[in-house]
Order: structure tokens, then sequence, then C-alpha cells
């Protein structure tokens, strides 16, 4: 049987990070969960994890290093092997925002937040992702 997937949720704000493990477990009861509150912190985890999680949730605006820092970083350290996709979660999500999001070859899909108003939004976008294959190799969209 194959181990429950990993999400690691990169978010500053307690109660969305609350919100977001029930918005989760809720789809993925067996899901595990791994939490940094800002990108810088979420670099660090994902170096140090024995394999990608299956996904990465972020949010994008974070003290420290805010999501769009992360993104760039991300993609840049993950370039030599398989790359998490990656779900952008912001309570605004404005145009400008959501063209920058398009940039990066590991953003999956975008969705505002709290993750618990959008389950329908999150489990179409959770679906997407080969439960077989937890990341996928980069897209060349630089």
């Amino acid at each position: 049987m194959p181990s429950p997937p990993t999400i690691l949720i990169v978010d500053d704000d307690d109660i969305e990070v609350t919100l977001s493990t029930i918005a989760l477990r809720n789809l993925l009861p067996e899901v595990t969960l791994v939490v940094a509150s800002d990108g810088m912190a979420a670099l660090e985890l994902l170096r140090s994890m024995p394999t990608p999680p299956w996904c990465i949730i972020t949010d994008l605006h974070m003290p420290e290093m805010d999501g769009f820092e992360f993104l760039q970083r991300y993609e840049a350290i993950a370039a030599s092997g398989p790359v998490s996709p990656v779900i952008v979660a912001t309570s605004v999500m404005r145009s400008a925002d959501l063209d920058r999001c398009r940039q990066y070859g590991c953003v999956l899909g975008t969705i505002t937040k709290p993750l618990v108003s959008e389950t329908k939004a999150l489990s179409a976008l959770l679906a997407r992702i080969d439960a077989d294959a937890p990341s996928h190799e980069p897209s060349s969209s630089s």
C-alpha cells in the first residue's frame, strides 16, 4: 500500500494554516501535512526532506520571503530533479499576481483562501496530481 501523500503548506497565518488543514484532511484523511511559515523556512524543509512532497500549497504574501521569491528559488533548486506541483493560495488574487504565477512551470494552479470555502476547486486541483508520481519534471516555460 502506498504511503499517504505529504503536502507542504507555506503560510505565515496560523488561522489560514488551520483552515487549510481542515480542508485537506476532509479531502485526504491520510495526508501528512508539513508547515513552513515563509518561503525561506519552506526551502530549508524541502532540502531536509528525503523525498519531495506530493504537493506544495503556498501563500503569496509572507514576511522574510514571499511566495513569488519562494517560487523563483524553488524552481532554481529543483531544476535538476523532480519538482512538486505548487498550488498558490491567496486571499486576494489580482490579475497581475495571476500573470506572475503563470510564469512558473511548477505552479499547478491558483485558489482563493480560505481553502475550506473552496473545497471543490481544491479537490479539482489535487485530482490533477498523479498520485503514483509524487512529483513532475520542471517545464520549460522560461
